[in-house]
């Protein structure tokens, strides 16, 4: 049996009609594979890999302290802990954080530890720890981001 189509099959496309300029203009968008030259080079950091949070600190008397991340370093550890359970979350939970004063701080030297389970008696763990807490600078404070270590 066969069936009289209203349009040939474009083999382009895979629709049918008749192909047109337009049809293998769309069609070599599709099938254009963009460059990996970038995503080749690339290799995620390690939890070892030393970095930095921006945050502000609202500390308000007989009640827990408020934390507002503004910016990490997304070449360090510091990519796996916001990934994981956040850094506002670590700020929170994870350091001993302990500032009297409200305001702008960076915390330096965040690095962790990750040890994946065996998947039936141990889960997957991570730790975290960092070197220091100091005031952030006024250039962080305005343009709300870190700037490279000299």
């Amino acid at each position: 049996m066969t069936i009289d189509l209203p349009m040939p099959y474009c083999s382009t496309c895979q629709c049918f009609h008749h192909a047109t300029a337009e049809c293998i203009n769309v069609a070599n968008l599709i099938t254009a594979r963009p460059s990996t030259s970038d995503e080749e080079d690339y290799e995620s950091p390690k939890y070892s890999d030393r970095g930095r949070i921006l945050f502000y600190i609202h500390v308000t008397p007989n009640e827990p302290p408020e934390f507002e991340v503004y910016a990490h370093d997304a070449d360090t550890s510091c990519m796996w802990l916001e990934e994981g359970v956040g850094c506002d979350y670590a700020l929170k939970y994870y350091f001993d954080i302990d500032l009297e004063l409200s305001g702008y701080y960076v915390v330096d030297g965040v690095h962790g530890r990750y040890w994946r389970g065996d998947g039936y008696t141990t889960d997957d763990n991570e730790e975290w720890y960092f070197d220091f807490i100091r005031r952030a600078s006024p250039e962080e404070i305005q343009g709300e981001c870190l700037y490279e270590q000299h």
